[in-house]
């Protein structure tokens, strides 16, 4: 005989520990894995790391009555999902905000305007953002307040399409 056990987990599959110390939202693992559990005060609790682990159990009341997650979280695309978008259709005409942000500490001249790929992308407060790599993805979905706000800069250099574009119009 099996029996199939669900757990409603407080912080769903987030770890508060990484919420409450550094404002990440940091996933658990598999959706509705059992890695990392703890139960306080009858709700279920999943943490991202054997210490994060240790840290809820050593001071419970400071992560379980802490504050709650954001209304909106992010969310990755599917890949057919991904295939349905074009540039038009992404925030910041589908380049990486991670790259553009992390690059502004350069300065102006330093910034990357790095174009996303097709295939990685992220849903957030009704916006759609492409990512250069998985690693950038995961970057925005921990702290996608962090990234959401970017801004391409004013001046930007040619891509191959607009490139492609201009040539076409000089033609014409």
């Amino acid at each position: 005989m099996f029996y199939v056990i669900f757990l409603h987990f407080f912080f769903r599959d987030y770890c508060p520990v990484a919420w409450l110390d550094a404002g990440a939202l940091s996933a658990t693992g598999k959706v509705g894995g059992f890695g990392f559990v703890a139960e306080y005060e009858g709700k279920f609790y999943k943490m991202a790391s054997p210490e994060n682990l240790e840290k809820f159990l050593l001071a419970p009341d400071k992560y379980a009555s802490g504050e709650s997650l954001p209304k909106d979280l992010p969310y990755k695309l599917t890949f057919t999902e991904t295939q349905l978008l074009d540039d038009e259709n992404c925030s910041l005409l589908g380049h990486c905000p991670v790259s553009l942000i992390q690059s502004r500490i350069l300065g102006p001249s330093g910034q990357k305007i790095i174009e996303g790929s097709s295939n990685c992308a992220v849903s957030y407060k009704g916006q759609v953002f492409r990512f250069l790599s998985e690693a950038e993805s995961t970057e925005f979905l921990s702290y996608p307040e962090k990234y959401a706000h970017a801004k391409l800069p004013r001046f930007q250099p040619l891509s191959q399409l607009s490139f492609c574009r201009l040539l076409t119009q000089m033609v014409l």
